[in-house]
This record gives structure tokens, C-alpha cells and sequence, in this order.
């Protein structure tokens, strides 16, 4: 039941953590300009 939850919160989170993760891992520029504008030094 515990990892049932854990999947569908981290699916259900396309902000927060997620998002900056996504917009520092973005080799193939995929993601939107407003995701990479969260942390632009990173890249």
C-alpha cells in the first residue's frame, strides 16, 4: 500500500523538486524555456 502512494505522489508532482531536477537534467532540451528559467546557472 506505502509504495502504491509513493509512485502516484511522485507522479502527481511535476513541481517543486521535480521540477528543478527536470530543468537541471534537460540534455535534449525537451522542457519548456519557463522550467529552464528556474535555475539557468545550472546547466
Amino acid at each position: 500500500m506505502e509504495n502504491k502512494t509513493k509512485t502516484k505522489r511522485s507522479k502527481e508532482m511535476p513541481s517543486g523538486m521535480q521540477r528543478v531536477k527536470e530543468s537541471v537534467y534537460d540534455p535534449y532540451n525537451l522542457l519548456p524555456a519557463e522550467w529552464k528559467t528556474i535555475r539557468p546557472e545550472e546547466r
